[in-house]
């Protein structure tokens, strides 16, 4: 990312790099999935999570090309669950 002085400008906040769309496909199922287990909508989960519900949507919808690490582990937090068993099933 630039400015507009053309100076190089970094985030400190990690990403995941999502190359596949088997793994978007993982994020989003993984998001209806829990959400149904919990007994909530995408938008009660975005209400917990502190997210903005078109960022959920965009997730389960597979319309973020590279969800942020963070945005995942809001999205755990809030299903009172780590991201480390978010993640699972994912091989």
């Amino acid at each position: 990312i630039s400015d507009h002085n053309n100076s190089v400008i970094t985030t400190t906040e990690p990403q995941i790099n999502m190359k596949t769309s088997e793994t978007l496909s993982f994020i989003a199922n993984r998001i209806r999935v829990l959400c149904n287990e919990s007994g909530i909508s995408i938008y009660h989960l975005a209400t917990r999570s502190g997210l903005s519900s078109s960022t959920l949507y965009a997730l389960v919808n597979k319309e973020s090309a590279n969800p942020r690490i963070e945005t995942l582990n809001k999205v755990s937090r809030a299903l009172s669950i780590s991201l480390k068993e978010f993640w699972r099933g994912l091989d």
